[in-house]
C-alpha cells in the first residue's frame, strides 16, 4: 500500500510541476491571496495618474509594481498575506512610502496616497494604520491571523475550530454528545454543516465521497497551527470565484520562508493528573479515566542556501515543519461471557443460566419453567386442542393446537410435573453427546469472568486504546524576476490507531488513515494591469480499518466453519451473534477500506480596466472515491435461544444453548427440527470505485464606481455530474413519482453483464418495474444551467461609516450518502444472503434439504455468486434521475462603523434561503395511514383477501432513496465588536440572533426522521419546523493580553534582564462561548400508526420545563399528549401524526477555554516560552441532549447521560523560537 501511494506521488507531483514550469498562462486566483488597492491625490485631492507604487514585502524583499491609472486608481492583486511597505514616486512629487501594510486572504486593503509637491528625491514616511474597514466588497466573514491561531488556547490543536469565532457560526448537535468548541463541526447561517468548503492553499481540501461530507466537516489535511499563517472564514455573499458549496468557506493558507532563517520547537503534554474528573464519573463514585497526550515538532523556515551553489536571498525560500502527537487512552469494557461453572464443565453445566435470571414463563400445557431452564429441542412436538400429551400426562386446554418440548431433567420422567421452578439442580445438565465440538471450540474463546457471582456483565477488560499522528508540510516559494512566481506545498498526515476489542483477541483493530495534498500555483504578470495564475493541486486519504488478524487465513475452518472466502483483508473469526453473551467474533463490516481522490485545476485572469477590476475563470476537479465494506464478509451467525425456550415465547434469552446442541435428524415427535441457528448472513465481497466532475467558470467586476462607492458584478456556473461507477458496477431504482407502482431499474451496460438471479429478474418483470440496461455509467441526468448571480455593494459614507450589501446564490455538491444506500450497494454488484427460521419450531433448511449449522451453511453457498440470492426482499436503492443542483440564496446588509483607531463595531443582517436541499429519504413505503400492526409487505393475494400496501410487495420496504425537494430559511442579527491590538490587548467578539427552518430532516445533523414521506396532503413540507443546528443566540468572545510590563514595553521598560525574567513576558489568552439550547424531536411513545412516525403533540399551557428540569429529567413528561391510534386504511385524519417537529430544546451551554504564557528572552530573537492551557476553564458540566424520550415512562424520561464539553483538563508546554 505504502509502494503504491508512493509511486502515485512521484508520478503525480512530475506531472503537476512540469504543468505548472510550462504553462503559457496561470490564473491569478485570488482565493488564497489578498490585495492593495487605492486612489493616488495630491493636495488638493486632484487624482494622480502615472504614479509609480512599489510594494514590497517586509520578510522576503520580494517586490512588484504597477503604475496608476488616469483616474489615479490602483492596484496590487494576488498579494501573498502578510506585512509589506508601498512606496509612491511621481515626478515632480515627494515621495511617499507607507509601511505597516497588513494583507489577508480574501481582503484588498485600501490604501489611499496623498502626493505633496516637492523633488522625488525627498520622502515622507508614514505607517499604514491595520485596516477595520472593510470598503471594497460585501462579503461577510472573519480573518483569523497568525498570531490569534497560535495564541488562543486549542484542545486539539485544530484551527478549524477557530472558524467558530465567526459570527453566525454555532457548533452543531451531533447525537446526544453534540458539537465542541474544539471541533469543526460547525453550521454557518444555518447551512447544513457538510456543505462547509475546506480550502488549502487555493485548493479543496475536502474528503468528498466518505468519512465525511460531499463537501466538509472533515479537511484531508490539518497542518498544526504554527504552519498556518492565517485563514479567513468566509460566511456568505463571496466573490463568484469560490463555489462547489453552499455553506461556509474555510480558506487558509501554509506558511512561507522569509529572508530570515526562523523556527520554533514545541512540546504539549497533558495528563491524568491534570484533568478533573468527569461529571457522571462523579456522581457513580468512578475515578476520573486515564489519559496521556503528547505533542511534539517545530518547524523551519528562511532562504533556500545551498554553500557556494546557490544564494535564495530574495526569491527562494522554504518553509518545514512537523507535527507528532502520541495518545494513550483506556478502552474499558464489560461483557457478558460463560460463567466458571459453565466453562469448567466442558459447557454440560448450564444452571447459572437460572441461577442468575429472574421470572418464569408458562408453556401451553400449563407447566411453569425458570427463566433461563434450557429446554430440549429433541422433544419439541405438537399437542392438539383438548389432547393429552403423552409426555407430561398434562392436556392442552388452550384451544388451539400448540408446540411444547421438555427440559433437560436429571430426575428421571417429567410426567406429572407442573412447575419446574424448584427443581433448578437437576436442570441444565446437557450429555456431552449432544454438544456441538465445534460450538464448545468456539466458547472456549470467552475469557473466564473477573466478576463472581453474576452471569449479566460478569467480565471486565482494561486494554489500552493508542493513537499515533505523524504529520509534515513543506512550502517552497520560488520568484523568477519580477513577473513570475512559483509556489508548492506538500502536505502530510499519518494517523495509526489501534482500538481493541471489548474481548481480548476479539475484534481488535488496526485503523490507518494516511492522507496528503499537494498544492502549487504559477503566476505570471504580463502587463501592469494583465496577471494570470494557475493553482494544480490533489488530496488523497485513506481509512483502512482492518482486524489485527486480517490477513490471516485459514482461522474459520479451524472451527468447522467451510466457505467463507479467504482473501487478503478478510481473514478473522466468523461473527456470533448469542443472546444472552456478548457477541463473539469482529464486528461485521471490517475490512473498512476507503480511499478519495481529487485532482484540481484553476485558471483566472485578472484585469485592470480603469475603475474596474475584471476576474475570470474556470475551476475543473476530477474527484473519485473507492471504496470496500461488506457487512459480513466472514459470515454472521446469530443464536437467539428460540429453540431451547418455550416454543413462540422465547424469554429466556439462552442463546448458548441453542449454539451448544447438536443437531439431530428428527425429534421424538417426527417433527424435523435440528434447532441451533436462528439466522445467518453472508456478503460478498467486494468495492465500489465512484467517481464524478465538479466545473466552475465565473465573472467578477469590481467596479469602484466612486471614490467611496463600489460595486461587486459577478456570475458564476457550476456543473456537478452525478457519481458514476469506473466498471459500471452501480444500478439506480426510479420509481415513477419517487413512489409510484411502476418503475425503472436502470443499470449501465457493463454493468448488466453482471449475473442476476432469476427470480430477481422475474420479480422485476412482475412488480412492473423496467430492467435498462443503458449507456450512462451516472445513471441520471445533472442540472446544467446552475447560475449563480453574485451581487454586492459598499459604500464609505463617512471616514469612519461603511454600508455593505449583497445577495448571492450559491449552488452545493450532492450531500453524502454514506455507503450504505448508494448506488453501488444495489444487487447484483453488492449484496448479502440471509436466511431466518420460520419460527421457533423449524429449521432454516438449505438448498440441498440440510439443516443449516455453522459448518454446513457457507459450504453450500458461494458468495460470490449473485445469482444465488433470492430476489425477494432484495433493497432497492434510488435517486431522483433527473438531479436538480441544492442552492442556497443569501443576502445582508451591514453596516460598520471604526469609532477609534482601534475599534470597530458591525451590525448586519443576514439571511439565507435554501432550495432543491437533498433528502436521503425512502421509497416503496406507504402512501396512506395504516392502523398498527399492519403488514405493510404482504403480497396481495385474492384468495387470501390481501391487498398491498407499498408500491412492490416483493422487495425491501423503505429502502433509501434520494431527491432534491426539501428547502430552508434563516434569518438574523449579527453584531461584531473588534479591538485591535493597542497596549497589548486584542479582543474579537460577536453575537447572533438568529431563527432558522427546514425540512431537510435526514442529512448532517437530523435527529428524527420523516414521519409520512409519501401520505398526500402532508409529504416532507408536515416535517417543517426549526432546524437541528439552530441556536438562537450564539456569543463568542476572544482575545489576548499581552502585560505592557518588561523590558522595551510601555511599563518598567528599562529593568535589567534578571528582573524582566520575573515581571516581564506574560500574557493571557482567552475563548469564552455560549450557545443557547438546540432543537429536539420527541416522538410518540407507542406507535399509532403501522410505519408512519408519530411526533408527540405539546399540551396547551402545559410547560415544557416544569419539574426538575435538571439532568436527571429535562423536559416535563406531562407536557406530551399520545395521540390516538389510526382505525381505519385509508384515514384521512392525520393527527394520528402528532404535532409539529422539534418541539422542545435541549440545553443551552457555555464554555471558557483559557492560557496564561510567560516567555524569556534567551539571546536576541531566541525565546522560550512556557504555556499553562486549561480547556473548561470553570469545569462546569455542559449537558448533552436529552435522551429516552418516552413520556409514559415519567421516571427516566429526557435524562441526561452525555456533556458537550470534557471536564477540565490541563496543559503544559514549551516552546522555543529562533
Amino acid at each position: 500500500m505504502v509502494q503504491h501511494r508512493v509511486r502515485n506521488f512521484i508520478l503525480s507531483f512530475a506531472c503537476l510541476l512540469l504543468l505548472a514550469l510550462f504553462a503559457t498562462e496561470g490564473a491569478m486566483a485570488q482565493i488564497d491571496a489578498g490585495g492593495v488597492a487605492g486612489t493616488v491625490k495630491d493636495a488638493s485631492g486632484a487624482v494622480v495618474g502615472g504614479t509609480t507604487i512599489v510594494l514590497k514585502n517586509d520578510l522576503t524583499g520580494v517586490s512588484s509594481s504597477v503604475t496608476s491609472t488616469s483616474a489615479g486608481t490602483y492596484i496590487f492583486t494576488g498579494v501573498n498575506p502578510g506585512t509589506y511597505t508601498a512606496t509612491a514616486t511621481h515626478e515632480g512629487f515627494e515621495a511617499r512610502v507607507v509601511h505597516g501594510i497588513e494583507v489577508h486572504v480574501q481582503q484588498t486593503d485600501a490604501i489611499d496616497i496623498l502626493l505633496a509637491t516637492g523633488n522625488v528625491q525627498q520622502q515622507v514616511t508614514v505607517t499604514a494604520a491595520s485596516p477595520l474597514l472593510q470598503t471594497e466588497d460585501a462579503a461577510i466573514g472573519q480573518t483569523i491571523g497568525h498570531q490569534t491561531i497560535n495564541n488562543l488556547p486549542l484542545e486539539t490543536r485544530n484551527w478549524g475550530s477557530l472558524g467558530q469565532l465567526a459570527a453566525g457560526v454555532a457548533t452543531a448537535p451531533i447525537g446526544q454528545n453534540g458539537g465542541t468548541p474544539e471541533n469543526a463541526f460547525y453550521s454557518v447561517n444555518g447551512v447544513q454543516l457538510y456543505q462547509n468548503d475546506f480550502r488549502l492553499d487555493g485548493i479543496n481540501n475536502n474528503i468528498e465521497f466518505f468519512g465525511g461530507s460531499s463537501v466538509g466537516t472533515d479537511a484531508t489535511v490539518t497542518p498544526p497551527p504554527d504552519a498556518i499563517q492565517e485563514f479567513k472564514m468566509q460566511t456568505g455573499d463571496y466573490s463568484a470565484e469560490f463555489g462547489h458549496s453552499t455553506g461556509g468557506v474555510i480558506n487558509a493558507v501554509v506558511r512561507s520562508g522569509t529572508n530570515q532563517l526562523h523556527g520554533n520547537l514545541w512540546e504539549y503534554v497533558r495528563n491524568t493528573a491534570f484533568n478533573a474528573n468527569d461529571y457522571f464519573s462523579n456522581q457513580q463514585g468512578k475515578p476520573r479515566a486515564e489519559y496521556h497526550q503528547n505533542q511534539f515538532g517545530g518547524t523551519v523556515g528562511g532562504p533556500v542556501l545551498i554553500p557556494k551553489l546557490y544564494n535564495g536571498k530574495d526569491k527562494t525560500f522554504f518553509f518545514f515543519d512537523y507535527q507528532g502527537t502520541r495518545i494513550v487512552t483506556p478502552a474499558q469494557a464489560t461483557s457478558t461471557v460463560p460463567t466458571a461453572n459453565m466453562v469448567n464443565s466442558g459447557f454440560t453445566n448450564l444452571q447459572d443460566l437460572i441461577s442468575f435470571n429472574s421470572g418464569t414463563s408458562t408453556d401451553g400445557l400449563g407447566r411453569v419453567f425458570a427463566h433461563g431452564t434450557v429446554l430440549d429441542p429433541a422433544t419439541t412436538r405438537q399437542v392438539q386442542p383438548g389432547q393429552i400429551d403423552t409426555i407430561s400426562g398434562m392436556r392442552n386446554t388452550t384451544g388451539s393446537a400448540i408446540y411444547v418440548r421438555d427440559p433437560f431433567y436429571a430426575g428421571g420422567s417429567v410426567a406429572g410435573i407442573t412447575n419446574f421452578t424448584g427443581l433448578a439442580s437437576q436442570l441444565n445438565q446437557i450429555p456431552v453427546s449432544r454438544l456441538d465440538p465445534n460450538a464448545v471450540k468456539l466458547l472456549k474463546l470467552y475469557p473466564l469472568p473477573t466478576k463472581a457471582g453474576a452471569f449479566a456483565n460478569n467480565y471486565l477488560n482494561n486494554p489500552k486504546s493508542t493513537e499515533t499522528v505523524n504529520q509534515y508540510d513543506l512550502r517552497i516559494d520560488e520568484t523568477f524576476g519580477s513577473k513570475d512566481t512559483l509556489f508548492g506545498v506538500f502536505d502530510e498526515s499519518y494517523f495509526n490507531q489501534f482500538a481493541p476489542g471489548a474481548l481480548p483477541g476479539q475484534n481488535d483493530q488496526n485503523d490507518a488513515f494516511p492522507s496528503y495534498a499537494f498544492a502549487t500555483g504559477y503566476t505570471h504578470i504580463f502587463t501592469p494591469t494583465l496577471s494570470n495564475e494557475l493553482h494544480v493541486g490533489f488530496g488523497h486519504s485513506e481509512k483502512e480499518q482492518l482486524l489485527s488478524n486480517a490477513n490471516v487465513t485459514g482461522i474459520p475452518a479451524q472451527y468447522g466453519i467451510q466457505g467463507i472466502p479467504q482473501v487478503a483483508g478478510n481473514g478473522g473469526l466468523s461473527s456470533f451473534n448469542i443472546s444472552g453473551l456478548t457477541g463473539l467474533g469482529p464486528t461485521d463490516d471490517r475490512p473498512t477500506i476507503q480511499t478519495v481522490w481529487d485532482l484540481e485545476v484553476t485558471d483566472n485572469v485578472i484585469k485592470e480596466l480603469g475603475r474596474h477590476t475584471i476576474k475570470t475563470g474556470v475551476q475543473v476537479d476530477d474527484l473519485q472515491g473507492n471504496i470496500m465494506q461488506p457487512p459480513a464478509p466472514r459470515g454472521l451467525f446469530t443464536f437467539n435461544g428460540q429453540f431451547t425456550d418455550i416454543p413462540n415465547q422465547n424469554q429466556s434469552l439462552n442463546g448458548i444453548s441453542d449454539m451448544l446442541l447438536t443437531p439431530t435428524a428428527s425429534t421424538v415427535g417426527g417433527v424435523n427440527n435440528v434447532g441451533g441457528l436462528q439466522s445467518f448472513s453472508g456478503s460478498n465481497f467486494a468495492g465500489t470505485q465512484y467517481h464524478r466532475w465538479y466545473t466552475g467558470a465565473y465573472f467578477q467586476d469590481d467596479w469602484r464606481a466612486t471614490s467611496a462607492l463600489t460595486l461587486n458584478l459577478g456570475l458564476r456556473w457550476d456543473y456537478f455530474t452525478p457519481y458514476s461507477e469506473t466498471n459500471g458496477r452501480q444500478a439506480n431504482f426510479v420509481p415513477v413519482g419517487g413512489n409510484g407502482n411502476t418503475g425503472t431499474f436502470y443499470i449501465s451496460q457493463q454493468g448488466c453483464g453482471v449475473p442476476r438471479s432469476s427470480t430477481f429478474d422475474a420479480l422485476l418483470a412482475s412488480s412492473n418495474i423496467n430492467l435498462d440496461c443503458v449507456s450512462s455509467k451516472t445513471l441520471g441526468a445533472a442540472q446544467k444551467t446552475n447560475f449563480s448571480p453574485r451581487l454586492g455593494f459598499a459604500y464609505r459614507a463617512t471616514r469612519t461609516l461603511v454600508v455593505r450589501g449583497g445577495f448571492g446564490i450559491s449552488y452545493g455538491a450532492l450531500g453524502n450518502l454514506g455507503y450504505g444506500g448508494t448506488l453501488g450497494t444495489n444487487y447484483p454488484f453488492i449484496y448479502t444472503i440471509t436466511q431466518n427460521a420460520p419460527n421457533s419450531q423449524s429449521p432454516i433448511l438449505l438448498s440441498n434439504g440440510q439443516a443449516a449449522t455453522i459448518e454446513n451453511t457457507f459450504s453450500t453457498i458461494n458468495l460470490s455468486d449473485p445469482t444465488q440470492v433470492n430476489g425477494a426482499g432484495v433493497n432497492l436503492y434510488g435517486r431522483q434521475y433527473n438531479y436538480q443542483t441544492p442552492y442556497v440564496q443569501t443576502f445582508n446588509l451591514t453596516v460598520q462603523d471604526q469609532f477609534t483607531n482601534h475599534d470597530s463595531l458591525q451590525i448586519a443582517y443576514v439571511g439565507t434561503l435554501g432550495r432543491h436541499l437533498d433528502v436521503l429519504g425512502n421509497n416503496n413505503s406507504p402512501s396512506e395511514v395504516l392502523p398498527v400492526g399492519t403488514n405493510i409487505s404482504q403480497i396481495p393475494s385474492i384468495a387470501n383477501n390481501n391487498q398491498s400496501f407499498i408500491p412492490f410487495p416483493h422487495f425491501a420496504p423503505n429502502a433509501i432513496y434520494e431527491t432534491t425537494n426539501a428547502g430552508s430559511e434563516y434569518n438574523s442579527m449579527q453584531t461584531t465588536f473588534e479591538h485591535q491590538t493597542s497596549f497589548g490587548l486584542q479582543l474579537l467578539a460577536n453575537y447572533t440572533y438568529s431563527k432558522c427552518f427546514s425540512n431537510q430532516r435526514t442529512q448532517g445533523t437530523a435527529t428524527s426522521a420523516y414521519r409520512a414521506q409519501w401520505l398526500p396532503g402532508f409529504g416532507i413540507s408536515g416535517d417543517f419546523g426549526l432546524c437541528d443546528t439552530d441556536a438562537t443566540n450564539v456569543a463568542h468572545v476572544s482575545g489576548t493580553y499581552a502585560l505592557p510590563i518588561g523590558r522595551d514595553k510601555a511599563y518598567l521598560g528599562s529593568i535589567n534582564r534578571i528582573t524582566d525574567a520575573f515581571i516581564g513576558g506574560w500574557s493571557a489568552n482567552y475563548i469564552y462561548t455560549y450557545q443557547s439550547g438546540q432543537p429536539l424531536t420527541v416522538s410518540c411513545a407507542t406507535a399509532t400508526t403501522s410505519d408512519f412516525g408519530c411526533f408527540a403533540p405539546v399540551n396547551p399551557g402545559v410547560s415544557l420545563y416544569a419539574g426538575p428540569h435538571n439532568p436527571t429529567q429535562w423536559l416535563n413528561p406531562s407536557a406530551f399528549a399520545q395521540p390516538a391510534a389510526a382505525t381505519q386504511i385509508g384515514q384521512t385524519d392525520y393527527s394520528v401524526l402528532g404535532g409539529s417537529p422539534q418541539q422542545a430544546r435541549g440545553p443551552s451551554w457555555y464554555n471558557l477555554d483559557a492560557s496564561i504564557f510567560k516567555e524569556f528572552q534567551i539571546y536576541h530573537e531566541t525565546r522560550l516560552q512556557f504555556r499553562a492551557e486549561s480547556f473548561n476553564t470553570l469545569n462546569n458540566p455542559q449537558f448533552g441532549q436529552p435522551g429516552n424520550l418516552n413520556y409514559l415512562n415519567p421516571k427516566n424520561f429526557a435524562s441526561i447521560t452525555t456533556l458537550r464539553n470534557t471536564p477540565r483538563e490541563l496543559q503544559f508546554a514549551l516552546k522555543l523560537s529562533f
